[in-house]
């Protein structure tokens, strides 16, 4: 067997363990950063469902400051594509196991962040309290959210002290 040979091998072998690698998703889970000081007035939080993939899907996070709570989607590769008649919009779809929503998140500076209007979040808070699973999409994008260890999550998030 020539070297050549050998080393073609070696390089099929290796595209085929990366691609069996790059295919298989990780577990995914819940995630609460958190900061509590002495004074509640600077007390925050965030729970949030990391994409299994950085390039295609969406990251949900929901924050909690000294006052309100916000839900967020975020992209890590290009922006969220904006609607034609108003840039600072993208529309978003939920898709539920019996039906579907349509709403507009907007679009914070750099276009890879949106924050979803109030009814939106409690929508989907809800569901994920009732353990229920959906997909988002926005243009592209698109991630399956799972409710495994979002209600203890989100109870650590609310037990963060507040003023």
């Amino acid at each position: 067997m020539s070297i050549s040979n050998v080393l073609v091998k070696g390089a099929l072998t290796s595209a085929l363990f990366i691609a069996l690698i790059s295919c298989s998703r990780p577990c995914q889970k819940w995630s609460i950063d958190k900061t509590v000081t002495r004074c509640p007035s600077f007390n925050s939080g965030k729970i949030s469902l990391k994409p299994a993939c950085l390039f295609g899907e969406i990251e949900l996070e929901i924050a909690q400051g000294p006052c309100e709570q916000r839900m967020y989607l975020n992209v890590f590769a290009l922006e969220f594509p904006s609607l034609p008649e108003d840039p600072a919009k993208a529309k978003v779809i939920i898709s539920f196991e019996d039906r579907e929503s349509i709403t507009y998140g907007f679009k914070l500076q750099g276009g890879q962040r949106l924050l979803l209007p109030d009814e939106t979040a409690q929508e989907i808070t809800a569901a994920l309290l009732e353990g229920q699973s959906f997909c988002l999409k926005v243009g592209k994008y698109e991630s399956t959210i799972i409710p495994n260890g979002f209600q203890r999550a989100f109870q650590e998030l609310n037990s963060i002290p507040r003023s």
